[in-house]
């Protein structure tokens, strides 16, 4: 039997799940579901009173009933097929156990094995926890099952972009179907929220997320006001490839070919070749969509020259420079190619940090056709300063082996270079089109 353990530390919410009044009972520990069903959930029943050591002194926490969560995950279930037009046709079970435990740290952990020719899964979690901690654990599991119905004995993996996209998606759309408090009815009401309220006004305020950093989250970009914002860029992600043509067939082909391949930008390419062929194909139609989701106005964007001209001075560097060492010291800009080859790891990283966030910045005011070179920039400096500043500092996993400077810094020349060769292109594309308006209108 193969066993593969995951951890999941969900971020805290203040909304809770399932409002449940205790009772003067005795615990009782009740499971609900049976051997033909999917979930089957085992925790202390409504109604029950825990023992005084195990009950929150928190007046805003509230315990989660087996029942009703047993309704929950199924609903979460239904809503996810519906979105990918899918059938219900699951193979692994869910087993759901509700923990009394009140620490705030409290950890979800899900467990899968692997057995008798399907997977299976085992859910810890506290009786007492937020909806959207609920909703994301359930969400990944679930989509973790529909990729794992052929995968054998190796599991898939489930991007995060998926599951952070869905979970906003829900959330903005559907919570309140899917995690109804017990005794609670739903009354219609003729006022209806923005979904995209949130996410339109955190897109707005800072730069998107590009589809590399979408499919690797830095540690810690899922927490708190990072976490919100990698979901808005996910769940935009989502939609909008919900609406290219045959979209829901492409996500249930994604999952089912997720298992076959290291990473799932493969699965991706082959699922979605209709549409893309390469990732830079994604990241171009990406680029575009935020544009139109975000609104920019073209008065709130620079020109294409302008746009060169604010990147060529970010790219440079102001210095005091020697012709020959018995010449006094002149002003002069460097460039990054000096920069990264002839200065030490010491006199470099922090001023390359420094281009980073002004590249960053400079972005949402670029001109559309210069948004895709200003993140190649970007993206190619901060691979640089993560890789230069592990150098040296001790063995890495053998899935990144250390590389030495010598090697590190002539591949990122090589790089600079053919960034360097696109934005003269560009420059030269914005003078030839000038040279012939003025020969047409002399």
């Amino acid at each position: 039997m193969f066993v593969r353990n995951m951890t999941f530390c969900l971020i805290t919410a203040s909304s809770l799940l399932l409002l449940a009044p205790l009772a003067t009972h005795a615990v009782a520990v009740v499971t609900i579901g049976g051997p033909w069903e999917q979930f089957v959930v085992t925790g202390p029943k409504l109604g029950t009173l825990l023992p005084a050591s195990l009950v929150s002194t928190n007046a805003n926490r509230t315990l989660l009933d087996p029942a009703m969560v047993a309704v929950c995950c199924d609903r979460i279930k239904q809503a996810i097929l519906r979105e990918f037009n899918m059938r219900d046709e699951w193979r692994g079970k869910i087993f759901v156990n509700l923990q009394p435990r009140w620490k705030p740290d409290a950890q979800i952990v899900v467990t899968s094995a692997f057995s008798a020719g399907r997977w299976s899964y085992w859910i810890e979690i506290p009786n007492e926890v937020g909806r959207d901690r609920f909703l994301r654990v359930m969400v990944q599991v679930l989509l973790l099952e529909m990729a794992n119905r052929n995968a054998g004995a190796r599991q898939a993996e489930v991007p995060f972009w998926l599951t952070e996209g869905i979970t906003g998606h829900l959330q903005a759309t559907a919570l309140s179907s899917l995690l109804l408090e017990p005794e609670t009815k739903i009354a219609s009401s003729q006022m209806r929220r923005d979904p995209w309220a949130e996410a339109r006004k955190l897109l707005q305020a800072r730069t998107p997320l590009t589809v590399d950093e979408l499919s690797w989250p830095k540690a810690g970009q899922l927490d708190g006001e990072s976490g919100r914002f990698y979901q808005s860029c996910a769940q935009l992600f989502l939609t909008e490839l919900l609406r290219l043509k045959n979209a829901p067939a492409g996500i249930k082909d994604m999952l089912s070919l997720l298992p076959q391949y290291l990473n799932w930008q493969t699965a991706f390419l082959r699922a979605f070749g209709a549409h893309f062929s390469r990732l830079i194909d994604v990241e171009k139609w990406w680029s575009l969509k935020l544009v139109q989701f975000t609104g920019r106005e073209p008065a709130q964007t620079w020109t294409r020259l302008e746009s060169l001209e604010q990147l060529e001075e970010v790219l440079a560097t102001p210095a005091h420079v020697r012709s020959s060492r018995s010449q006094l010291p002149s002003a002069a800009n460097v460039p990054l190619q000096t920069v990264i080859g002839d200065w030490t790891s010491q006199r470099q990283l922090p001023l390359l940090r420094q281009k980073i966030s002004q590249l960053q910045l400079l972005r949402p005011r670029v001109s559309h056709d210069l948004v895709l070179l200003v993140d190649a920039y970007r993206l190619m400096l901060d691979a640089y300063v993560q890789k230069r500043s592990n150098v040296g500092a001790g063995p890495s996993e053998k899935s990144h082996p250390p590389s030495s400077p010598k090697v590190l810094v002539r591949e990122t020349l090589k790089q600079l270079s053919a960034l360097d060769a696109r934005r003269e292109l560009l420059r030269q594309q914005k003078e030839n089109k000038t040279v012939v308006q003025s020969a047409a209108n002399p």
